[in-house]
């Protein structure tokens, strides 16, 4: 799917609303500078009745342009808003499609900070930035002409003068993108950091590592601030030419209209005309110069969340196995094939590679080099060791897996109180017989648990023993001691990066 062929669909309203609330300045800028002309041709001749008249006429203008402007800002916002949320679900759709290999190995410093600020950033491209300059282009040719047909000349001073305005966004705009990147990068290291702590706080303390953790904090804070100094400097900079350039802009073409007047060279209707409508043809100019160069952020941005539209394809298999896999330093050359409708047990020593061997067969992870054949994700339950924290009730969690969960639940001997609070309040061994139910409610073709019996009671165990001798379909697990000693018909040991069967 090409890129601009998922945007557009979602984001042509808020686009067309935008652009329209751009142009709708137009007419009335040609309208102003006839009746400051009229006004003008009026007061040289003494009509006062005219110059009140064509006052009033101008009056009206401006309070039909504020009300048409209000209107179509609310129009455009609201179909903004709308294209964008809709752009959003449909992209996170996307985003948990993506492999299960790819997903478990996303940071989620980057997920949040580059892909949710890219997305942000194209959809204003694509409901402001893009129609912003369409329309400014569209402003520029038309007044240009307009002036052309009252006093060419001025005209051509002042496309000169308009010129003067591409300064800020070459020398200035060039400085700021260049650490548009820089910034992105920062912010998502610097979450995962936090993220990482959030998650690690407890073992920081026990073993005394906050000096440490926070001197590496300290740096990526400074790193960040560095960089956002530079990107103020930048951008402040930029606003300090402008601003300069504007007041020129400003009093030299009334100026430069007064001038040529005197010199004969243009009526004064026609200079009052031209200087009336020279400050809306230099904002017109100055919003396509300055929105131009954002295009080449926006085309980084297309360009990062482009392959998001273009999932990988995963090559899926009917059996579970590992051909002579390569793995970091964790696994060697290991061949594995789990038989079907077997239970089979993962053996090893803590850091064996037991989990990363589970991850491999789970299509979590994807080898150095060798072929991991899997199942189809929607074909595999797998129970991580650490239980996922999700923050909603036990019951609810049990309810979105169907009746089978709770009947297992109960099983573990779980009361309705305890299902009733957050999961994240029980304890490890409660948490753990929820999760429990909920992978095997599942009756998944491939069942992966690594340490299922951590944290459960002896009642708990003996419950998981008869769940997993229940089991119609493929189990595989690993396990400490001898709690599940018997469940299994097949043993893995995983020993110095090799695996052998026991």
């Amino acid at each position: 799917m090409k890129i601009w062929q998922f945007f557009v669909p979602h984001l042509w309203r808020g686009a067309l609303f935008s652009f329209v609330r751009c142009v709708v300045v137009i007419p009335a800028g040609l309208l102003t500078a006839e009746l400051t002309s009229r006004t003008a041709d009026a007061a040289v001749s003494g009509d006062i009745d005219g110059v009140w008249s064509v006052g009033g006429l101008l009056l009206s203008v401006a309070v039909c342009t504020q009300l048409l402007t209000a209107v179509s800002d609310t129009a455009a916002n609201r179909a903004a808003a709308t294209g964008r949320n809709s752009v959003q679900q449909t992209f996170y759709r996307l985003f948990l499609e993506r492999p299960l290999s790819v997903l478990a190995q996303e940071k989620r410093g980057d997920a949040k900070e580059k892909f949710n600020d890219d997305l942000n950033r194209v959809c204003d491209a694509c409901t402001g930035l893009i129609p912003g300059i369409a329309a400014a282009l569209l402003s520029a040719l038309i007044y240009i002409a307009y002036l052309t047909v009252r006093a060419p000349v001025l005209a051509l001073l002042y496309c000169g003068m308009a010129a003067l305005q591409i300064l800020p966004p070459i020398v200035v705009k060039k400085y700021f993108q260049r650490y548009y990147v820089d910034s992105r990068e920062i912010e998502g290291r610097l979450t995962d950091y936090i993220v990482s702590g959030y998650k690690g706080f407890a073992d920081i303390r026990l073993y005394d590592a906050k000096d440490r953790w926070f001197a590496g904090l300290k740096r990526l804070h400074s790193a960040y601030i560095r960089i956002g100094n530079r990107t103020e400097l930048a951008s402040g900079a930029e606003n300090a030419v402008e601003s300069t350039i504007s007041t020129l802009l400003k009093y030299g073409a009334y100026g430069v209209a007064g001038a040529y007047v005197l010199r004969r060279g243009v009526s004064v209707s026609d200079a009052v005309a031209a200087a009336a409508l020279a400050g809306t043809f230099f904002a017109a100019v100055n919003e396509l110069f300055a929105k131009i160069p954002e295009l080449a952020v926006t085309r980084t941005a297309f360009g990062r969340l482009n392959p998001w539209l273009t999932p990988e394809k995963e090559r899926f298999s009917n059996r579970t196995a590992l051909e002579h896999v390569f793995f970091g330093r964790v696994l060697r050359d290991v061949t594995v094939c789990i038989a079907p409708d077997t239970t089979t047990a993962v053996t090893g020593i803590n850091g064996a590679g037991k989990t990363t061997l589970l991850r491999l067969l789970a299509g979590l992870l994807k080898p150095d080099s060798g072929e991991a054949f899997v199942l189809r994700p929607e074909q595999i339950a797998y129970l991580p060791q650490t239980d996922a924290l999700f923050g909603i009730p036990g019951a609810d969690l049990l309810a979105m897996a169907g009746e089978k969960a709770a009947a297992i639940a109960c099983r573990f001997g779980l009361s309705e109180a305890q299902l009733a609070v957050d999961v994240r309040e029980l304890s490890g061994g409660e948490r753990k017989k929820v999760f429990l139910a909920v992978v095997f409610a599942a009756a998944p073709r491939l069942l992966i648990l690594d340490e299922p019996a951590n944290s459960l009671d002896t009642a708990g165990i003996a419950v998981l023993r008869e769940l997993i001798a229940e089991r119609t379909g493929t189990t595989l697990y690993v396990s400490h001691g001898d709690a599940l000693e018997g469940c299994a018909q097949y043993e893995l040991r995983v020993e110095n990066g090799e695996v052998h069967t026991a």
